[in-house]
């Protein structure tokens, strides 16, 4: 079967403004290990939608969002700015909270990192992409930190707040039971973003002896 290409899958699972996508890409530039963001699909689903005029709703799922869900290709391109603007990020909400559409997403993320013999995956509900009984060598870093730090950060960062988007996630976790599904769970309140990277570093490197 395809997933059985990925010797080790690495996740990083934690809040918006959590540092998980910079942590994951400093430590997989440095070790060489393919870092995939499971964000970047549904930013470029919820584009596509945009662009092709695919209608979308908060409360439901039109027929033509899941075909193209499950039309999307597995391939990540790196040079893809607009999926980060505002009119993008804006209706991620409209695509990322539904059932069907994260069952061919997760399809699709699991394509792309099954490419590789190790990689970081970079997601919200990571147990949900690789389960452990068909990924047993998927090992899940998770973070977490105070809502007045997630609030802070992004103000650094001039981005919107984000309770909602992380009630969201969270729920969707419990629902589908895989919230808390950690190899280990990391307060990074008070770690710089050195020391966030340390943290991933040590737990890839604990788990590839």
């Amino acid at each position: 079967m395809p997933h059985q290409r990925s010797n080790f899958i690495f996740g990083v699972e934690g809040p918006a403004a959590s540092g998980k996508s910079t942590m994951a890409n400093t430590v997989g530039e440095e070790l060489g290990i393919k870092v995939v963001d499971g964000g970047w699909f549904f930013r470029r689903l919820a584009y596509e939608a945009l662009e092709k005029q695919v209608p979308l709703y908060r409360d439901r799922v039109s027929p033509e969002l899941i075909e193209l869900a499950q039309a999307m290709p597995p391939q990540q391109p790196s040079d893809m700015p607009e999926l980060y603007d505002e009119r993008v990020t804006s209706h991620v909400s409209f695509v990322a909270p539904h059932l069907d559409i994260r069952t061919a997403v997760y399809k699709n993320i699991r394509r792309a990192v099954c490419q590789h013999d190790k990689a970081i995956y970079v997601g919200r509900v990571i147990r949900l992409t690789f389960p452990e009984e068909r990924f047993p060598n998927a090992h899940v870093l998770g973070l977490t930190l105070t809502p007045e730090e997630i609030e802070r950060r992004r103000k650094l960062d001039d981005r919107p707040p984000v309770h909602e988007r992380n009630r969201s996630d969270a729920e969707i976790a419990r629902r589908l039971g895989a919230a808390g599904t950690h190899d280990i769970t990391v307060d990074v309140t008070n770690l710089t973003p050195e020391e966030q990277a340390d943290e991933l570093r040590k737990f890839i490197e604990d788990r590839l002896l």
